[in-house]
């Protein structure tokens, strides 16, 4: 955990790639992914493979507050962190789309991982994790 912690994200991540990769090893184990979900590429098609080969899956869903709730009114510009590209524009022309689009997003993840066989978390950025994952785990 200590490792994970410091660790600097940086650039764009290949999460498909990286749990295809993952696919070779011993049938058995248990897999644990976290992540934003908002990869190019689908990873949950991978982790279903992970779980036809008998491994436990688990997906903590990461999710930004800011991105649930869209609080912006004003005039605003957004920096992608992972790519560095930036977009100037005006929340209050399409904030009620983002926001459904969105929470549309948020089940279709939520779906896709039931569908697959895999446990889903939701987790916010903006509060302790600790204690909700217990109480999932312990379910």
């Amino acid at each position: 955990a200590r490792l994970i912690l410091e660790h600097e994200p940086r650039g764009a991540a290949a999460v498909d790639t990286a749990v295809q990769r993952l696919i070779f090893g011993s049938r058995r184990g248990v897999l644990v992914l976290v992540s934003d979900l908002l990869a190019e590429q689908p990873v949950i098609p991978a982790l279903a493979a992970h779980v036809a080969r008998g491994r436990e899956v688990w997906v903590l869903h990461v999710v930004d507050p800011a991105e649930v709730e869209f609080p912006y009114d004003e005039p605003v510009r957004f920096l992608d962190l992972e790519s560095d590209e930036e977009l100037s524009l005006n929340p209050r022309e399409f904030a009620r789309s983002y926001r459904a689009e969105f929470a549309a997003f948020l089940e279709a993840q939520e779906q896709s991982c039931a569908a697959a066989g895999v446990h889903y978390l939701r987790l916010r950025s903006d509060e302790p994790f600790q204690l909700k994952l217990r109480e999932f785990l312990t379910r």
